[in-house]
């Protein structure tokens, strides 16, 4: 069974790199045991996986092609929110759900555009970057619902405001 990896997850990040190398050869990478590195994907094993296997299993992603550094981003994505939350600014998940709406709302537009007859390399392109912008402008509000005790099970996650 596929266990469900949350958005902005190092859990995530590793199941994106695993898509593109394959579980096997990544683990190879880093000199461990294919199951050694499904354990560190796994949000219900307490093992996490050391910064010189992220960083190198990030720029192996790279190189093959993969677009980005999964779990330096996630890293970057979750620390810019966390020190966001702390200051409990009632605004702050409005002005994430703004921008949310405009990433969204130009992803649909290129994407629409994207399949039309006659589309460019250059439209897809555009799609998928416009695309990538509005998932982690979205992705952005889940830890601002979860502090504020919002989840999508109706379970309060963990850390998350008493309601």
């Amino acid at each position: 069974m596929t266990k469900l990896r949350p958005p902005l997850s190092f859990e995530q990040a590793l199941a994106r790199i695993a898509g593109l190398l394959g579980w096997g050869h990544a683990a190879g990478l880093i000199g461990k045991r294919e199951r050694t590195l499904r354990d560190y994907g796994d949000q219900d094993v307490a093992l996490g996986i050391s910064l010189e296997d992220a960083f190198t299993l990030d720029c192996a992603y790279r190189a093959a092609g993969g677009d980005g550094l999964p779990i330096l981003q996630t890293y970057m994505f979750r620390s810019e929110i966390e020190a966001a939350i702390p200051g409990h600014d009632p605004e702050a998940l409005a002005r994430l759900a703004s921008i949310a709406a405009k990433e969204a709302g130009e992803a649909i537009a290129h994407l629409i555009a994207a399949t039309r007859p006659g589309a460019s390399p250059a439209d897809l392109a555009l799609a998928r970057r416009e695309t990538e912008q509005a998932m982690t402008a979205l992705s952005h509000t889940l830890p601002m619902l979860d502090a504020r005790g919002v989840s999508i099970d109706g379970v309060q996650p963990q850390g998350g405001a008493s309601k």
